[in-house]
């Protein structure tokens, strides 16, 4: 078994904590078998959420977010969702 993350208040998993995983290998493979996701955030208080690709290197994960045609106006330049690397 590799490495487990730890878990902390804002990463424990709340509903179905049973289904959570908290080895890193098996969110590698998790991450590895997919490159969509949705990434959620708020503007001025309204939230919106995006569909978006990902992919993983290592134990950095790269977002891609869609074209600014894409997005609701009110986010457009402001949200910094732009080709961004997360470590």
């Amino acid at each position: 078994m590799s490495q487990p993350y730890t878990p902390t208040p804002r990463t424990r998993l709340v509903r179905e904590a049973d289904r959570a995983v908290y080895d890193r290998e098996a969110a590698y493979r998790i991450l590895d078998e997919g490159f969509l996701c949705h990434v959620g955030f708020l503007v001025e208080g309204q939230p919106f959420v995006i569909p978006t690709s990902f992919g993983r290197k290592n134990d950095s994960l790269t977002f891609t977010a869609p074209p600014p045609a894409a997005c609701p106006a009110t986010e457009r330049g402001r949200s910094g969702l732009h080709h961004r690397h997360l470590a």
